[in-house]
């Protein structure tokens, strides 16, 4: 029995059999990118925007990545994963269709569709609402971090407000949220981390993401890095605040990442974060050694009077 709730068991318990996530590329933007709001991008973002780059349609990314899993496994479903940069933002009909792709192959049991919680309308919420009456619909938004400070200072343009606003009205059109959240960012402190995670357990999220800072080259940080430096956390650092942050979060929110996943060829530093199942097992054996369990620290408010 797993000591968290692993993303991979609940894909299976809800629908029987493996399911592959894929990740796709549409050529979106955001309006940290486009000029609406900055230029910059958020300060920890590449140029592919957490994304894989491609340029080839989105047909031809489902295809491949799909004849490649149905080759490795045996009958996967999947789910069609919008990744890079922020697909609720653009043209409205555009989006529309994207979002549609799934609807009339049975390989696809649901849609994720990663954005900003400050590019989210009432218009594409009420749309996704009825596809999710035939597949199921995840928005992955990122929160980054409940530091005001720090959001500004990493770029973003949102605060923890926008991310709380957003929460509650996609949760009106009963559509499932799996926020990202990163620890290590340079301007955060353990608390901060902390947190970011108790803040998801009291919005009740359904999923939650988390991700290790981690520095690459062509991002904003990058030229912070250089002209001033920053500290990056000790793979023990983070595996202890990860294992206090699954403490924190409730028993049902399901964990869908527990590291990052750096491009080998960009990396700056962390060197640590290259070895994502070396971090993993000791975010496991430090629950297994201490008998924590997910949530057993959830209610963080409660005083006992003595």
């Amino acid at each position: 029995m797993s000591r968290y709730n692993k993303f991979s068991e609940y894909l299976k318990g809800k629908y029987g059999r493996r399911v592959q996530k894929i990740s796709v590329d549409a050529g979106l933007t955001c309006p940290v990118r486009d000029g609406v709001l900055s230029r910059t991008g958020c300060f920890y973002c590449n140029s592919y925007g957490s994304g894989n780059g491609s340029n080839e349609s989105i047909e031809s990314q489902i295809r491949t990545q799909t004849e490649y899993y149905e080759k490795k496994y045996k009958n996967p479903y999947f789910i069609l994963y919008y990744q890079a940069f922020s697909n609720t933002y653009g043209e409205s009909e555009h989006l529309k269709g994207l979002y549609e792709k799934v609807l009339d192959d049975d390989r696809f049991v649901a849609i994720s569709i990663g954005t900003r919680p400050d590019c989210i309308d009432e218009e594409i919420l009420t749309y996704l609402e009825e596809i999710n009456k035939k597949k199921d619909v995840w928005l992955e938004l990122g929160l980054e971090s409940a530091s005001i400070k720090t959001l500004w200072k990493i770029g973003r343009m949102h605060g923890v407000a926008s991310f709380v606003e957003s929460v509650t009205r996609i949760k009106k059109h009963n559509l499932k949220i799996c926020a990202h959240i990163i620890f290590g960012l340079p301007y955060d402190n353990s608390g901060d981390m902390l947190e970011s995670a108790k803040l998801c357990s009291v919005l009740d999220v359904d999923a939650v993401k988390i991700h290790s800072f981690y520095l690459e080259k062509g991002t904003v940080f990058e030229k912070i890095y250089k002209e001033k430096g920053f500290p990056f956390l000790s793979a023990e650092k983070y595996v202890e605040i990860v294992v206090k942050a699954l403490r924190y979060l409730k028993l049902d929110i399901v964990i869908q990442r527990l590291t990052g996943d750096p491009n080998r060829e960009l990396l700056i530093g962390p060197d640590w974060t290259l070895d994502k199942h070396k971090i993993i097992a000791a975010i496991e054996n430090e629950m297994e050694k201490n008998d924590y369990r997910q949530g057993d620290l959830s209610e963080f408010n409660y005083v006992k009077r003595s």
